[in-house]
């Protein structure tokens, strides 16, 4: 799994409890290198909270259709709770929406299990 999420602390502490459930996680904090990332090496999910990003229907439409990047299942994880912010991620290919604070941390690792 591959993390991008320039500043949250919450995000750290669900990567090590993913890192204790056996997973593979690899945090970074710019886009630019978390594609490089996946382009790198083959990502099953791509963890991301769009808020710092100026488009981010065009970045994730482009990390799902665009074969470099391995077609990496995208789960958002923000701060965002507009209907329109939804609708235009979910559109461009997202796979699930989860809003910060909103999802227990116990929900939110039972249902990224689930996924894969």
């Amino acid at each position: 799994m591959l993390m991008l999420d320039p500043d949250s602390d919450l995000v750290e502490i669900i990567k090590r409890r993913l890192e204790e459930s056996g997973w593979s996680v690899k945090r970074i904090k710019q886009l630019e290198a978390a594609k490089k990332e996946l382009q790198k090496k083959r990502t099953d999910v791509f963890f991301f909270d769009p808020a710092f990003e100026v488009c981010p229907e065009s970045v994730i439409a482009e990390l799902i259709s665009d074969p470099q990047y391995h077609h990496p299942k995208v789960l958002v994880y923000t701060q965002s709770g507009s209907r329109k912010d939804i609708e235009h991620m979910k559109q461009a290919g997202v796979h699930v929406y989860w809003l910060k604070g909103h999802i227990s941390l116990s929900d939110l690792l039972r249902n990224i299990k689930k996924l894969i």
